[in-house]
């Protein structure tokens, strides 16, 4: 058998992750501002323990993603706001659990989607009109 420490198995997988999260630097990206260990990522700044992330702000544990703000566990996704656990989306703001959607506002769980607010589809047109007046009246960027 290998020389391998089943004793202290436990202790030592503690002792590693204790020393991940302690770990700050940023390895092998380019214009990386104010960030925590952000891997191979660009022009981002304000974020944690990022990978190939492209301009992404404030963003934490997101993978390859692009134009990107106030994300958390996002991957594979561009142009994302406040959305959190989401993949492979597009436009999506403010989202939680959806998964290759686009153009999607405050939802919630969707597969596929586009042109949703709070779970509902919209056409088009309708869409970019109701995000428009949104946008003035709580007085924040949606898309």
């Amino acid at each position: 058998m290998t020389d391998f420490d089943f004793e202290d198995f436990e202790t030592l997988v503690s002792d590693l992750e204790t020393r991940f999260q302690q770990d700050k630097e940023s390895v092998g990206g380019y214009k990386i501002q104010d960030c925590i260990a952000c891997h191979d990522s660009l022009f981002t700044t304000g974020s944690k323990h990022c990978y190939a992330c492209t301009y992404c702000t404030n963003c934490t544990n997101c993978t390859q993603c692009t134009h990107s703000h106030n994300c958390v566990s996002v991957t594979t996704s561009s142009y994302c706001r406040n959305s959190k656990y989401c993949s492979g989306c597009s436009y999506v703001t403010d989202c939680v659990h959806c998964h290759d959607c686009v153009f999607c506002l405050a939802c919630f769980g969707l597969v596929k989607k586009e042109f949703h607010i709070l779970n509902k589809p919209y056409k088009k047109d309708v869409y970019f009109k109701i995000v428009e007046k949104l946008e003035k009246k709580l007085k924040r960027k949606l898309r």
